[in-house]
């Protein structure tokens, strides 16, 4: 698979061309070492798109709501991307997704992606049936394709809310290992915690633990480039930051605006 997609697929900023993956080890989790979650609905997370220090979109990830599958508990996480200013004169990018988050087995039930850039669009249906262990894949209202998947399957934007219930494995060194179905292939993703960082947001600063994404593909590594995302190191784990490098550049989302979040930020300090 090309691990492009996948994380492109995370949060759809602006471009083709991200490519990132990296070697890594890993140790498998299990549902049972998890902790509450530290999310709910309502949580709203904006974050402003930048290109080689270039501001060019803005992507809004938020938890609308709440259902139930299977007797679980679904959380309905949607994500927004759009180019903004000039970027969006020179290339209109409206995208937007939907994911089925099985909170209580870390697990998603599907998502419901549109992409609209430029002149491109393209809408794909992705459906878990856990019992049967397989995919349903369609993509622009066509005939479903089926696909294998592993136990406690999720998919691109769900993995991220996987991560944070598993805030308890986030240790320095060590290494998390997500099933992720993207792009009709299963893989496997290794999330490692790297070291703690202070991240700056509006002149105050947040203590974050900074963790580098990698995609394993067949038992084979393929080294493509790199994704970071560091998380707010307290109970919230909220993702303030997160860099991808492609041959074009480096990308970055910063956290610009948040709500129904509690994060630990350092008071505002005016110069004396």
């Amino acid at each position: 698979m090309n691990a492009k997609r996948f994380f492109v697929n995370i949060f759809r900023i602006l471009i083709v061309g991200i490519a990132v993956m990296l070697v890594g080890s890993s140790s498998a989790y299990a549902a049972n070492t998890s902790q509450p979650a530290s999310f709910q609905t309502g949580e709203r997370l904006v974050y402003e798109i930048a290109w080689s220090g270039f501001i060019g979109g803005e992507a809004v990830i938020q938890i609308n709501g709440q259902t139930t599958r299977d007797g679980n508990r679904v959380l309905l996480i949607s994500t927004a991307a759009r180019s903004t200013g000039l970027a969006r004169a020179l290339y209109p990018v409206e995208d937007t997704s939907l994911s089925y988050f099985d909170i209580d087995n870390l697990r998603s039930y599907g998502a419901d992606i549109h992409i609209t850039e430029n002149n491109y669009k393209k809408h794909t249906e992705i459906t878990f049936d856990h019992k049967r262990g397989i995919a349903i894949y369609k993509v622009d209202g066509g005939e479903p394709q089926e696909y294998p998947i592993a136990p406690n399957t999720n998919d691109a934007f769900s993995a991220i809310y996987a991560f944070r219930v598993l805030r308890n494995q986030a240790k320095i060194g060590e290494s998390v290992s997500l099933p992720v179905f993207d792009d009709r292939k299963q893989h496997d993703l290794i999330i490692k915690t790297i070291r703690k960082e202070k991240i700056m947001l509006k002149n105050r600063s947040v203590d974050t633990l900074m963790t580098t994404f990698f995609l394993e593909s067949g038992g084979l590594f393929q080294v493509k480039g790199d994704m970071t995302i560091w998380f707010s190191d307290d109970a919230a784990f909220a993702p303030i930051k997160i860099k991808a490098s492609a041959p074009i550049g480096e990308f970055t989302m910063l956290l610009k605006e948040w709500s129904g979040v509690n994060f630990k930020i350092a008071p505002f300090r005016t110069q004396k």
